[in-house]
């Protein structure tokens, strides 16, 4: 994964172009419920790892819109509309 020179980010696989996708996904699904994307990426990283048995349940707790995550990781600053 590379910026090129006009500002795009580019994949030089197809699971690269995937894990990008998946990557900005949940860094604008983080905006869009007024979270600050690298406190809910911190978030993620430290809680998955760590969960005991992965269920449904336990991955509900980890959506930007469960209530631990919207008071841990929610943003100080507002957002541009895109």
């Amino acid at each position: 994964m590379y910026w090129d020179g006009d500002g795009w980010l580019q994949s030089t696989s197809l699971e690269g172009a995937r894990t990008t996708g998946i990557f900005l996904g949940i860094i604008r699904t983080a905006k869009a419920n007024q979270l600050d994307p690298g406190k809910y990426l911190t978030f993620l990283f430290e809680r998955l790892p760590n969960l005991e048995v992965l269920t449904a349940d336990a991955l509900d707790q980890c959506l930007p819109w469960a209530e631990e995550v919207q008071q841990l990781c929610r943003a100080t600053y507002t957002f541009d509309k895109q």
